[in-house]
Parts: C-alpha cells; sequence; structure tokens
C-alpha cells in the first residue's frame, strides 16, 4: 500500500517500518564524488611508484655504466616525485659511494662528510648494499682525503684480496703509490688494473701515462692505442698526442690532437693543445687560428701566453705586448706571460716598461725552483740596466 507523500509501508516481524524512498540517481550522486577521488588518488600513487621505481632503474643502469651524471639526474627525477621514499635515498647514497670509488677526482672536500655517512647508513641497512671492495676502496678514499695515507692504503688492498677482478680497487692502490713516489708499485698496480678492466679506459690512460713519465714511449703509445680501441676518447688521443710530441713525432701529434677536436668541438683545452703543436711545426697561421679559437671557448691564460710566445716567434711584438698585457691584467701572478712580456718590450726599444714587467714576473717566480735560471738572468739584466754607464775614455776634460 502506497502511502501519501511517497512512502512505502513494509510489514515484518516487529511491527511495520517505513523506508522513504531515495531516488537511485541521488544515492550515485552523493557516493560517486568519494569513490572517484579514492579511485584517482590510488591511480596517481601507482603512477608515481611507476615513474620512481622507472627513475631507480635508470640510476642503477647508468651508475653501472660509469655515467654518475647521469645517474645523479635519474635520482634527482626519483627525489622530486617521492623526496622521503628510503628506496630513493639509499639509491642516491649507494651512487655516492658507487662514484667515489671509480671516480675519485669527481669528490670535493664538501663531500666527504656526506660520503662518510652514506658508508655509515649502508652498513646499517638492511637492503642492496655496493659490492664490498666499492665499499673498501670508498673509505680508502676517505681516509685517504683526511690525511691518512697509511689507512688508506690498507683499506685499497684489502678491496684488493677482497675482488682481484676489481680494476678500480687496483688503480686505488696504483694512484696512492704513484702519489708517494712509489713507480714500481704504481706501475704493477696499474697493469693489474688493465689485466682485472681490459676495457677500463682509465685504467690504459694511466698505464699509459706512467710508461711515458718512466720514459717507456712506445709502451705509452701501445697503451694509449688499446685505450682508443675499446672507445675512441679526448684523453687518450691527448696523451697520445703529447707522448709523440715529446718524441719528436709532431705530424703524428698534431693528427691526434685533431681527431680529439673532432670528438669534441667545444674543448678549449684540445685546441690550445693543437695550436701548440702546431706551433712546433712551422706552421704558424694554423697554430694562430687554433689558439684563437681556444680564447674564444675560454680566456684562459695559458692560452694567452702560447698566443704571445707565437706572435714572438713571427716578430709581432706589437701583438704580442697586446695579447700578453691583457692575460697580466687578468692574472697578475702570470709570470710567463710577465717574462714574455719584458722581452717583447724591450724589443721594441721600451726598456722601462720592460723593466716593470720583468719586476712582476720576479715578484711571481723567484720561489719557483723550475724558475731558478730565468730568474738569475732577469736579476742580471736588471741590475745591468741600474748600473751607471761607465764614463768614456776619449772624453777630456780638458778646455780648449
Amino acid at each position: 500500500m502506497t502511502e501519501a507523500g511517497g512512502g512505502k509501508r513494509s510489514s515484518g516481524r516487529g511491527g511495520s517500518v517505513l523506508w522513504r524512498a531515495v531516488p537511485v540517481i541521488a544515492v550515485i550522486a552523493m557516493l560517486a564524488p568519494v569513490t572517484l577521488n579514492a579511485l584517482g588518488e590510488r591511480s596517481r600513487a601507482a603512477d608515481t611508484a611507476a615513474a620512481v621505481a622507472a627513475h631507480l632503474a635508470r640510476a642503477r643502469a647508468t651508475s653501472d655504466a660509469g655515467s654518475f651524471e647521469a645517474a645523479m639526474a635519474a635520482l634527482e627525477a626519483a627525489h622530486a616525485l617521492a623526496p622521503a621514499d628510503p628506496a630513493v635515498q639509499r639509491a642516491a647514497m649507494r651512487v655516492a659511494v658507487t662514484r667515489a670509488a671509480q671516480r675519485p677526482s669527481l669528490v670535493d672536500d664538501a663531500e666527504l662528510d656526506r660520503l662518510d655517512y652514506a658508508l655509515t647508513a649502508l652498513a646499517e641497512d638492511g637492503g642492496p648494499a655496493v659490492p664490498a671492495s666499492t665499499r673498501l676502496v670508498a673509505t680508502g678514499l676517505l681516509a685517504e682525503r683526511r690525511g691518512d695515507a697509511v689507512q688508506a692504503l690498507a683499506r685499497y688492498e684489502e678491496a684488493v684480496k677482497t675482488a682481484p677482478a676489481d680494476a678500480y680497487a687496483h688503480l686505488a692502490v696504483a694512484r696512492l703509490q704513484r702519489r708517494a713516489g712509489r713507480r714500481v708499485e704504481a706501475l704493477a698496480a696499474f697493469e693489474a688494473a688493465v689485466e682485472a678492466g681490459p676495457n677500463n679506459l682509465a685504467a690504459r690512460n694511466n698505464l699509459g701515462v706512467l710508461y711515458a713519465e718512466l720514459g717507456r714511449v712506445d709502451d705509452a703509445v701501445a697503451a694509449f692505442q688499446a685505450a682508443i680501441a675499446v672507445e675512441d676518447n679526448v684523453a687518450s688521443r691527448t696523451n697520445l698526442a703529447t707522448t709523440l710530441a715529446g718524441a719528436e713525432r709532431l705530424e703524428e701529434a698534431v693528427e691526434h690532437m685533431q681527431r680529439a677536436i673532432a670528438l669534441a668541438p667545444g674543448s678549449a683545452e684540445a685546441y690550445l693543445r693543437l695550436g701548440q703543436l702546431l706551433t712546433l711545426t712551422g706552421r704558424h697561421a694554423d697554430a694562430e687560428a687554433a689558439l684563437t679559437r681556444s680564447l674564444e671557448l675560454k680566456n684562459d691564460p695559458a692560452t694567452g701566453v702560447a698566443l704571445g710566445r707565437l706572435y714572438q716567434l713571427e716578430g709581432l711584438h706589437d701583438r704580442a705586448v697586446a695579447v700578453l698585457s691583457a692575460v697580466l691584467e687578468a692574472k697578475r701572478d702570470a709570470f710567463d706571460a710577465a717574462y714574455l712580456l719584458g722581452v717583447s718590450l724591450r724589443a721594441q726599444g721600451r726598456d722601462a716598461d720592460a723593466a716593470t714587467a720583468f719586476r712582476i714576473y720576479l715578484s711571481a717566480a723567484e720561489r719557483i725552483p723550475s724558475e731558478g735560471g730565468r730568474v738569475a738572468d732577469v736579476r742580471e739584466l736588471l741590475a745591468a740596466a741600474a748600473a751607471p754607464a761607465p764614463a768614456d775614455p776619449r772624453a777630456s776634460d780638458a778646455t780648449p
């Protein structure tokens, strides 16, 4: 029976109950916002979790490949999505430790405390950790940077024993031994690094550099060529060019620097090296072009000095004075520039200005052992210039 007002009477145990009819659409309208919001939140959370997982996977892959810049970029993206996620924080610490072990030159002193914390936190964490040898090398780096070379070497050697196939452990030993002047031990460690990691460019490049320092030119050339065979790169090309130039194989050196520039056309350093080599070969116009390009890329004092020296060789002292003066304005203690400027000013007959340049040179260079010869020459020159001229023996005081 239908009651007035839209109600429907229903009887049951306990008496009749009146249910007020509510339209179905109204019920859906009331429930839908809550349900859809919850679903939307769950969907967004799932999307965020998937994106974070993708960034973390990319960070691990790029870190394993030694591309730490890309790994850090991936971690920054993950952190932006989930700044409080412990997995993101652990991943960042793993990358920091691996980076320290494999690329110690990238770690500055400001990072040491963070590296220390990462090592401690990962040791206490139950999640996936870095390999033991990586942890030991990073721990050794901390000791090395804090001045404890004995402790550092102990950690590096422990890493080698723990993982003889870890090229970076051998490299850490080699680097420290070389820095201590123990070249025999360093050479053995570099050779072990190459054996452990035949495709490790750092191992092959550093081995080549040490061979060159020891005068083993052919071995150095072979080491750099082997590195290039693994992957053509600017460092190996530059090292090879430098070694060949030292052996007076200048044209070969020029070719390798040209290849280096092809690999890194924006490298001011590569253009500087090329300009210096071209100067030695007598190809002055090409050298000027290379050095000018280097200055365009980076206004570096060393490049200005090289260009000033080139102008001196060509007898263009006005240009040399302009370039070298600019270097000194930017860097007052650039002693090479001061010395060469003095030479060009004297060639122009500007002796007083030359003396000023030479005094600047002395103030910057007199405590540098390798400058001892030039310092002595400049002091002698200035002393001679300051001495009174001897009397002319032909002169007479007699009054005509």
